[in-house]
């Protein structure tokens, strides 16, 4: 057996290097071969990010192997919800592209940490790396990369209320798809404007783009977007008032969550499932399925989840005649908003906490809470586009006043 001198420093310098390099490739094959075994994945985590780490700190680190295994290991931590140390990697990253001059791979892991961000609610920071990407794509011209960043960008505007915005990018986004034939782009974009439709009660219009972008994933063997597509479709008929036909959509976007190991779209799909058995009038189902998702987003720290869930939980506990629970639940979820700089919606948490004070028999203080939801609305002014508000505040201005 061949046995190797480590006594000289450049020699177990070189032989340290080596074993990093090996163990980054062992792990890139391993990955490959293995990202569908969920178990798997869940087990050799750790020694997966060791390896990785190891590697981005290397001067002259293999950086083929090492962009190839963060790309193709990132969507798993992304669905799995292990997000603690993963931003810091792929900035690492995204810094190593920088030094060595890899624009293509700067815009692909760039977007990789944009995606993560935005689930976890940091929608400035995830703003301006957004920027960033669509100046690279479109230098580079990398069509597919500036369509993705618009597209995420619109699904983002739409979820904080800028509606026209949401909209001129999604469209936009929805012809480069096109034009480059990307049937993955097209149908996330289709999803994203089902979204942006439903918010602004154009029913009909957000039906037909979900179903379009379900029937595209449904054609190409795409589970996971299939599951994001039925999710919407959930959301869809809880808004249209049909929570019985939103919740067999939501049934079969679990079973796809289950089938693709995304504990991170389970969750969602737990706070949805709360918000149709509300719809329902089935209290003690909504507050079941709360807490189910915040069993799930506690430790991944996505406020923008748990403020959702809570303001849900809250309404749930108020009508069960949980008084205390529930103003604990929707007093946490409008300082989470407020933190988020989520304005859309803390003014729909604040329109809850105006139930609860006129359920709790408080009239004097619905009013006060009521004048602050309406002072924010016309503050930031563009959420006047959002018609549920319109509708919500009308509804309630008239049960003050009667």
């Amino acid at each position: 057996m061949e046995h190797v001198g480590l006594s000289n420093p450049q020699a177990r310098t070189l032989f340290f290097k080596q074993c990093i390099h090996n163990n980054l490739y062992y792990w890139y094959t391993w990955v490959k071969k293995n990202s569908a075994d969920i178990p798997a994945m869940d087990h050799e985590r750790n020694n997966i990010v060791k390896a990785i780490t190891f590697a981005l700190r290397m001067q002259d680190v293999d950086w083929p192997t090492a962009r190839a295994l963060v790309e193709l290991f990132s969507p798993y931590i992304e669905k799995r919800g292990f997000w603690d140390n993963w931003n810091g990697i792929l900035k690492q990253a995204i810094a190593v592209a920088q030094r060595l001059e890899d624009t293509p791979g700067e815009v692909n892991l760039s977007a990789l940490l944009t995606r993560l961000l935005f689930r976890q609610g940091r929608v400035r920071e995830a703003t301006q790396y957004s920027r960033r990407i669509a100046r690279l794509a479109r230098r580079i011209g990398d069509l597919f990369n500036e369509a993705r960043v618009y597209t995420n960008l619109g699904y983002y505007y739409a979820e904080y209320g800028q509606l026209y915005r949401s909209e001129v990018l999604c469209y936009y986004a929805l012809k480069l798809f096109e034009q480059i034939n990307n049937d993955h782009g097209q149908a996330h974009t289709h999803n994203h404007l089902g979204v942006l439709f439903d918010l602004k009660q154009c029913w009909d219009t957000a039906l037909n783009h979900l179903l379009r972008a379900c029937d595209i994933w449904q054609k190409t063997g795409d589970n996971h977007g299939l599951m994001f597509g039925y999710i919407n479709l959930g959301t869809l008929y809880t808004t249209r008032q049909q929570p019985d036909q939103a919740l067999q959509y939501l049934e079969q976007a679990h079973n796809l969550a289950k089938l693709t190991g995304d504990e991170t779209s389970l969750g969602m799909i737990y706070v949805n499932k709360g918000f149709a058995y509300k719809k329902k009038g089935d209290y003690v189902q909504a507050e079941h399925f709360a807490k189910q998702a915040e069993l799930i987003f506690r430790p991944m720290a996505n406020f923008q989840e748990l403020a959702r869930l809570w303001d849900n939980l809250g309404m749930a506990c108020l009508y069960q005649g949980k008084h205390n629970e529930a103003k604990v639940h929707l007093e946490a979820s409008l300082e989470m908003w407020r933190k988020l700089d989520n304005k859309g919606s803390e003014i729909n948490t604040l329109i809850d906490i105006v139930e609860y004070e006129l359920v709790t028999g408080n009239q004097p203080q619905a009013r006060v809470i009521f004048s602050k939801a309406e002072a924010l609305l016309e503050q930031y002014h563009h959420h006047k586009a959002l018609p549920h508000l319109q509708s919500i505040l009308r509804e309630y201005r008239r049960r003050l006043t009667n």
